[in-house]
């Protein structure tokens, strides 16, 4: 036990100076490995010139609000943590492009998610995420959604307001339908919902002309709707609903 108490005040001090050459030099970015202790040290929200941040610990279990005070934030990286939520405050990271929080045990994101103006990419693979709030389907910026090896057990109904989306991964999670607004995302180039529960996919998945991968493995689908048509080419190998291969866009 001892020696475990020497480890961690060690860690403590080397994270310590790493935050204060950061604050001496003007730094733009801080990676900090791996982190002691069930929250970040209270020095960090100091660093409010931040573009990039990183921090990587299974001992972390909180955020506080004062995350919020890092308003030149660009990219926030939160891997291999004990996170069940994020605070409140994160959305006003009015900058914030990347968000990627990966390895943790977050259960919901806040319910005013779409604040995030600036978001283009939200990784969140491997959580304990049940559903996603209904404003994540207006979030006009957001290019690439990974959110698979969740619990999600159904989509927001509205996903129209999602007008650049390229890639979506719901993969190895709960969902057993898919809302009649898939087939507003225009502008998908690949959709991941391989191991979930799905039955049966909705007409207006059609409409997604653009797709280059259409990966849906491992769900129980018997039948494609005949709207598939509409993309250029597409051929299928159904054993129990497991395989499809990618199909292909609309020339």
């Amino acid at each position: 036990m001892a020696f475990e108490a020497f480890e961690l005040e060690r860690n403590k001090r080397e994270i310590l100076r790493t935050i204060a050459a950061c604050r001496e030099d003007q730094a733009a970015s801080i990676h900090l490995k791996p982190l002691a202790g069930k929250t970040p040290p209270d020095e960090l929200w100091t660093l409010t010139h931040l573009k990039k941040l990183w921090l990587r610990g299974g001992t972390i279990e909180h955020l506080p609000k004062e995350i919020g005070r890092l308003q030149e934030l660009e990219q926030l990286e939160l891997l291999n943590t004990k996170l069940q939520r994020l605070p409140t405050e994160i959305v006003s990271l009015s900058r914030l492009r990347h968000l990627e929080l990966t390895d943790s045990e977050v259960t919901e994101l806040p319910e005013e998610f779409s604040r995030l103006v600036s978001l283009r990419v939200v990784i969140l693979h491997r959580n304990q995420l049940q559903t996603l709030p209904d404003s994540f389907g207006q979030m006009n910026r957001l290019e690439i959604a990974e959110i698979d090896f969740n619990q999600i057990e159904q989509l927001p109904e509205d996903l129209s307001g999602l007008t650049n989306l390229r890639v979506l991964g719901l993969g190895d999670s709960r969902l057993s339908a898919l809302p009649q607004s898939i087939g507003e995302l225009t502008t998908m180039e690949e959709l991941y919902l391989g191991a979930n529960q799905l039955t049966e996919l909705p007409d207006e998945i059609g409409n997604l002309e653009r797709l280059e991968t259409f990966q849906i493995t491992r769900n129980q689908v018997r039948a494609l709707p005949l709207t598939i048509g509409r993309w250029l080419t597409y051929s299928h190998t159904l054993k129990g609903g497991d395989s499809y291969p990618p199909a292909r866009q609309v020339a």
